[in-house]
């Protein structure tokens, strides 16, 4: 194996600090060259520098021609800084120096001063910091490969799910018009004056429980039906050829994100504080592909599998899908299922790492007016870093994993109402209403 290594752009030192020194002035001592101090970072740059690395093995380029899958790994890492704003402080002595006719004496800061003391104290770092933690990288990472190892050898469908639960199925499109019945029946039991008062928490629980039944089966019942009849049609409209192999892609993706935010001062004890703040985020996302080669079938797209069958046990498991929003346990079973008649081919993975840091400089405040001086001006100093780190693994299908999920998606629609409506269903079962409940007759997992 060996290392291809390119480097484009470059980052330089970047000026941030110079103030000019008018020095004060008297009948017999007069001084006209203001003495230039410039500051340089040792920490601050500016510009765009991308590193790539390529490892690759022996015989990688026959391997290629002969139409191989060669996957070989890959880094990359872009650094972006950008030094904008500018400093401009006057600081002016209150009182003369001497007797006689004189001039104050004066300083101009210019350019980045600001930036150079909020490094120069040292309690603020000039490039970016690691926010997320390790194991959640590790958790996630594993969470998207298991995720593309189980969706292997995926058909349009899995009718021997679908099948294996054709009574639910023909319970589900017979429960609708019972619930409708039943729930105006109850309605009408609640327009009479006696019942109205004893009933009125009754019929708002008979709302809420038709509706979350009724959202259930349109999500877990009349959807799934409704997607097997689109692949079946669409399996028979085409057209197999038995001797073709095909190179058959298998991907998944996550991510996840941390930000923090810090604020402070800092400047020239006791004569001015400059207001600064600290902005820093993480963003870490992994894409997977794997690649098989195997001949498609209508068998194939319609879900006649042999890891299919395997797993259907756990598909009709109640409330394995519920399960499935906290953990991939369903996804860890079709993974570690051996696919028939499929070549393996490998795959690989793919992580970004993107951390950036926004320091910003605020006000200036004269902090003692007494020392003899006055400070007057604005500074809008930043100094913006990105870091973004891509790196290319390969994996095969000994790489999948358990994992407690870090994104529960409780914040998007579809899964918080899925949510709601199952503590819905749950608290209606344990009521003490003596009135049955409204049947659910779900398809799927019910």
């Amino acid at each position: 194996m060996f290392n291809r290594s390119r480097t484009k752009g470059s980052l330089v030192s970047a000026l941030y600090g110079q103030f000019t020194e008018y020095p004060f002035s008297c009948a017999n001592r007069y001084e006209t060259d203001p003495a230039w101090t410039l500051y340089y970072p040792t920490k601050v740059f500016s510009g765009d520098k991308t590193v790539t690395d390529d490892f690759i093995g022996s015989g990688y380029w026959k391997r290629k021609k002969r139409g191989e899958i060669v996957i070989n790994s890959f880094q990359s890492l872009r650094q972006q800084h950008k030094l904008t704003g500018v400093t401009a402080i006057v600081q002016t002595s209150i009182a003369d120096f001497c007797s006689g006719p004189s001039t104050k004496k004066i300083y101009r800061y210019k350019l980045n001063f600001g930036m150079y003391y909020v490094f120069a104290a040292g309690s603020v770092q000039s490039g970016t910091t690691t926010l997320l933690d390790q194991t959640e990288l590790t958790n996630l990472r594993t969470e998207v490969l298991t995720k593309c190892l189980a969706d292997r050898q995926k058909g349009l469908a899995n009718l021997v799910e679908s099948l294996a639960e054709l009574d639910k199925t023909a319970g589900m499109l017979r429960a609708p018009l019972e619930n409708v019945t039943k729930f105006i029946r109850n309605f009408k039991k609640s327009r009479k004056i006696i019942n109205r008062i004893h009933r009125k928490g009754h019929i708002a629980g008979d709302i809420v429980t038709f509706a979350s039944s009724e959202w259930l089966r349109f999500r877990y019942g009349i959807t799934p039906l409704m997607a097997d009849v689109k692949a079946v049609v669409k399996t028979l409209r085409q057209t197999w050829n038995k001797q073709e192999t095909q190179l058959v892609r298998s991907r998944a993706s996550g991510q996840t994100y941390k930000t923090s935010f810090a604020s402070g001062t800092c400047g020239d004890a006791p004569y001015f504080a400059i207001a600064y703040t600290d902005s820093r985020a993480q963003t870490y996302s992994v894409r997977s592909v794997y690649y098989d080669k195997y001949k498609p079938t209508p068998y194939n797209e319609l879900g006649f599998t042999f890891h299919n069958i395997a797993v259907v046990a756990w598909e009709l498991t109640k409330f394995s899908f519920v399960v499935d929003w906290f953990a991939n346990v369903g996804d860890l079973l079709y993974a570690n299922v051996p696919r028939v008649g499929v070549e393996s081919c490998g795959g690989a993975y793919t992580t970004r790492d993107i951390k950036t840091s926004l320091i910003a400089c605020g006000g200036v405040t004269d902090t003692n007016g007494g020392d003899g001086w006055i400070f007057t001006g604005s500074c809008s100093d930043a100094y913006q870093v990105t870091d973004t780190l891509t790196k290319r693994e390969p994996f095969d299908v000994g790489m999948s994993g358990l994992v407690i999920k870090n994104d529960f998606r409780l914040d998007h629609f579809n899964r918080a109402a899925d949510a709601m409506s199952l503590l819905s269903q749950f608290l209606s079962s344990i009521s003490f209403d003596q009135q049955p409940g409204v049947k659910l007759g779900l398809r799927n997992h019910f």
